[in-house]
């Protein structure tokens, strides 16, 4: 079974994909969606948008998207908005997964991975790094935190 996982943001949507073969899990690709905080909101959306999209058709089709959910409020509402709104551009463009899609949290996710919640923001972002190269057993370990997190999210798709 294939999971895509994604990880929504305004500034980089982090996405990945693995492979669930029977107790193994297998990376398959990752990669980050990025828009410039210069671009207006409507040509950022449809960037995640199309970007998705475009992973998606590129990557063939998974069996499973997971999406972290955003009840984010750490950064205020903005913040809290501006999540909300990647994650209205990344859902608008998986309708074909209706029935396959999952929404996991973070505190969730990051529970499933084996990732404790109460560290300080950097130390999350390097948990994410580390334990998506441990659990895929990746020679190389993400550079991106985001694609990362969407590496997790998946992950956390095929136990949770």
């Amino acid at each position: 079974m294939k999971i895509l996982g994604i990880d929504p943001s305004l500034t980089a949507t982090g996405w990945g994909l693995i492979e669930v073969d029977g107790p193994r899990l297998v990376h398959i690709d990752h990669g980050v969606i990025r828009t410039k905080s210069t671009q207006d909101i409507q040509d950022r959306l449809f960037a995640i948008r199309i970007g998705v999209s475009q992973e998606m058709g590129r990557l063939s089709m998974a069996d499973l998207v997971v999406v972290e959910e955003t009840p984010f409020v750490g950064g205020g509402q903005a913040s809290a908005g501006a999540l909300n709104r990647a994650q209205g551009a990344v859902l608008s463009a998986i309708p074909q997964y209706a029935g396959n899609l999952r929404m996991f949290g973070p505190p969730t996710w990051r529970k499933l991975v084996g990732i404790a919640n109460k560290q300080e923001k950097a130390e999350l972002k390097a948990a994410a790094i580390h334990r998506a190269s441990i659990l895929l057993g990746m020679d190389e370990p993400p550079t991106s935190h985001d694609a990362a997190e969407a590496l997790c999210i998946a992950i956390a798709g095929s136990v949770g």
